[in-house]
């Protein structure tokens, strides 16, 4: 999915989140998509990688994706401005 949230209302992104999630739980589907909208990445994905310049930048976990100095500094804010 190609920014499956974008341009929808809080409430229709929430719904969309919802589809995701039980598609995935309880039919296992893997869903890959890339998105901008950080808070919605984190609050979904299991697993992220993180381009810069058409390069893997970093595949981890969220937790490790948030903490990780060079992703902060390029996606998030800078290195001590991220609270996500």
């Amino acid at each position: 999915l190609d920014e499956p949230t974008a341009g929808m209302s809080p409430e229709e992104t929430a719904g969309t989140l919802k589809l995701m999630q039980r598609l995935s739980g309880e039919l296992g589907i893997t869903i890959l998509f890339c998105e901008h909208d950080m808070g919605m990445v984190f609050s979904i994905a299991t697993e992220i990688m993180v381009m810069q310049n058409g390069r893997t930048l970093l595949q981890d976990i969220p937790q490790r994706v948030k903490t990780d100095r060079r992703v902060r500094e390029a996606y998030l804010g800078g290195a001590d401005e991220c609270s996500a």
